[in-house]
Formats: C-alpha cells, structure tokens, sequence
C-alpha cells in the first residue's frame, strides 16, 4: 500500500513540477483564474510531457539499442564530431556505433561518423527524376547531420531539412524506422508522448516563453564594437537578415530580392573548390550526382520553361537543357525528392539562429566545422554567383574581412 501512495506522490510531484512552465507567470502570480477542468488538462498535459520524456531517454522499440537520445544530447539536442569521439573512446560498443552507419555497411569502420557526425539516409527517387550516372537507382543515399530538437519541435512546423515529414509523430516514426532497426513498432499514443516531449525543448527561457504565448525574442544589441557592428547585418536588410528574419530568424524578409517569407532556399554546400571558383579545399561530405528530369508536357517546370533563370549559378549547379530533359549537379538533392522537380535541387529549409553557437558543425550535412566556417562559405558562395549576391549585397560580390569577423561575433550571441 505504501509503495502505491509512494507511486501516486511521486507522480503528483513530477507533473507539479512539470505545470510550473505550462501554468506560467501570470497563474502563478493569482492573475488569472484557472478552474477544475484547465488544470485537469494541464496536469494531464504535464503527464503525457514526463511519459514522452521517459520513451525519449531509454525506449528501443527492441532494435539496435539506439533510443532518441542516443542522437540527440541533452545539453545541445544533437551531437558533434567531438561528442561521437568522446564516446567512441569510452565505449566502441555504444548503440550509436551500428552498421547501418558505418563507413562499409557491416561495422568495421565509423570513421565518417567520427570525424563529421552525420548519420546515413535512404531515400527513394521521385519516378519523374534520376540519375544520369547510375541511371538504374531508384533510391540515393545522403549522409545529413542531426537536426537539433531544441526550439524547431515547438516553434518551427518545417521538421526536416528537405521539409519531407508533415509532423513530429511522423518523423518520429520514420527516425525510428530508419536508424533504430526496431522489431517493436512505437504506438501512435507513443508517438505523441515523444513529440510532446519535444516540444518543450528550448536553448532559452524567451524562447520557451515566446512558444507558450509571450513576448518575441528581440535580437540583442552586443556589448562589443564587433558584436555591435555585427548586429546591422541581421536586420531585415541586412546580409544575413534577409534570409533569417522574423521571430525565429529562419524566414525570409520584405528586402530578400527573391521573396518575401521564403522557408526553402539553397545553400550551394558540398560543391569543390574547382567549382566554386576557389583553390581552398572545401569539404563534400556527399557524392556529387547529375540528376535528371523530364520536363513536364504541360510547360509547368520553371526551370524546363526558362533555364536562363539559373544564369547566375550556371557554374555551380552546371544545368542541362537537352532534348526536353533538365539536368543539374548537386550533392544533397534536398527537396528536389519530396516535391519531385529539379526547380528546388539541394534546396532545404533555412534554420533557425536562436542558439546556433551551441549546435556546432553547420549546414544539413556538417559541411561548416565553425560559424567562421559558414560565414566564409557565404563569401565563397557570393563570389561564384556575382549576379545573385549583388541584391544581397548592395551592388558588391563579396565579404570583407572585418565583415566576416562582425558576423561571426554576433552570431555567438544568439
């Protein structure tokens, strides 16, 4: 009998403590009224939060070991090259280090798990789009960092970086499918419990505060002349601020040349040196493939219709308008394979800011070790399509030193 009355104390504690966030300031402080039933449902919200919480940490769904928190860290909601090393040493054996994601597809090496962090995916090829260089595949392999589950699950409705999953249920589901090997298939009741969970993960208290009806996170002012300097560039009109802007910074503004409240956009990663115009050698975590598309009879392809829309990338993305079939190099196909035509190829959903120095290395697929690294990526990018950056910025092709230095230092604000 004790231990049952133990059981419910200790439920009880745990979803009072649980209500505290989700009641909020003004409840607490006897602002506001809240009756039998509001708090009925909040306490039971508060339960399904622990619940999720508890399918987080340690359910396997009798696979490979892996739980979600096996990818995605308490501290920073994703993992790091430095993170996948540290527990390789301590533990070989640790249920990160599968097959599925070793460098030969049977475990007898990880090192592109150890020194990039990004895990295997499969996908397979929308029937309209294939490969010119193995033109028999019906699916591509990619190899992607792990997404953050702090702010994006409660704040961000685009889950994945191409935008394929409709839910956090449903990703949830897939991830599990995909990198767990389970022999159990999770609930959908299990399913929510794990996205409720996650949406109450933040990397800030404005931003949890911002998520459960409060204020908008303003960006900050700086302190030093760097940061101060820095912070101009994240204006709406700004270089960096016509693509991360409003409230999370992960939206286009009025002032971006080519629309306003974009999501999708491309981020030219995984190309060479040679290609971008540059000596320095630049990482490619992901082959390079043609990829291929027979244009729609009806003239709807944008690119099928106008290929001189991509003039400015011509050297980057190298397009092919042969006999009614569009072709175009890319690395990471991105949402290329969710919506099926070449006009979106490696395009993927702009992230958030908020906590960015945090979530170290950078871009879908790991590509930028530093935020120098992903400052002086833009710059390169600049400088490869002159006639894309001189809207952005303001006539120019390129960065300056002292801008790059300004840009990095306001960004480890956030």
């Amino acid at each position: 009998m004790n231990s049952i009355v133990n059981s419910h104390q200790g439920m009880f504690m745990a979803c009072l403590f649980l209500l505290i966030p989700l009641l909020g300031a003004a409840g607490c402080a006897g602002q506001e009224e809240w009756d039998s039933d509001e708090l009925v449902a909040v306490a039971a919200q508060a339960h399904r939060v622990q619940s999720g919480e508890q399918l987080f940490e340690r359910a396997t769904f009798g696979g490979n070991g892996r739980r979600c928190a096996t990818c995605h860290s308490e501290e920073t909601g994703t993992i790091s090259p430095a993170d996948v090393q540290a527990r390789y040493a301590a533990n070989p054996h640790d249920p990160l280090f599968r097959p599925i994601d070793s460098d030969d597809g049977v475990g007898d090496s990880y090192t592109r798990l150890l020194n990039e962090a990004t895990i295997r995916f499969e996908f397979p090829l929308p029937p309209n789009i294939w490969i010119q260089d193995d033109p028999a595949a019906t699916s591509v392999t990619v190899f992607r960092g792990v997404p953050s589950v702090k702010n994006s699950p409660a704040l961000d409705p685009l889950i994945t970086f191409d935008a394929r999953e409709p839910d956090l249920e449903t990703q949830a589901a897939n991830a599990i499918l995909a990198h767990f090997e389970p022999t159990v298939t999770p609930t959908q009741r299990q399913l929510e419990k794990i996205a409720d969970y996650e949406r109450t993960l933040f990397s800030s208290r404005e931003l949890r505060r911002y998520a459960h009806g409060g204020p908008e996170p303003e960006l900050p002012r700086g302190h030093t002349r760097s940061e101060k300097r820095g912070r101009k560039h994240f204006l709406p009109n700004g270089v960096c601020g016509q693509c991360h802007s409003g409230p999370m910074l992960n939206t286009s503004s009025e002032q971006f040349p080519f629309g306003a409240f974009t999501r999708i956009t491309g981020v030219l990663t995984g190309f060479s040196g040679e290609v971008l115009g540059t000596s320095e050698v630049r990482p490619t975590p992901n082959p390079m493939h043609r990829y291929a598309m027979a244009c729609p009879s009806d003239g709807s392809g944008l690119l099928c219709s106008n290929p001189d829309l991509f003039f400015p990338l011509i050297a980057v993305y190298q397009p092919r308008l042969e006999n009614g079939v569009l072709s175009m190099l890319a690395a990471d196909p991105g949402s290329a394979l969710v919506l099926g035509t070449l006009d979106v190829l490696g395009d993927g959903k702009t992230t958030s800011l908020w906590g960015i120095n945090e979530t170290a290395p950078y871009f879908h697929d790991n590509s930028a070790p530093t935020l120098e690294d992903v400052i002086h990526h833009y710059k390169l990018a600049f400088e490869a399509a002159p006639i894309l950056a001189a809207p952005i910025l303001g006539g120019r092709s390129t960065l300056t030193a002292q801008e790059e230095a300004d840009m990095v230092a306001y960004l480890k604000l956030l």
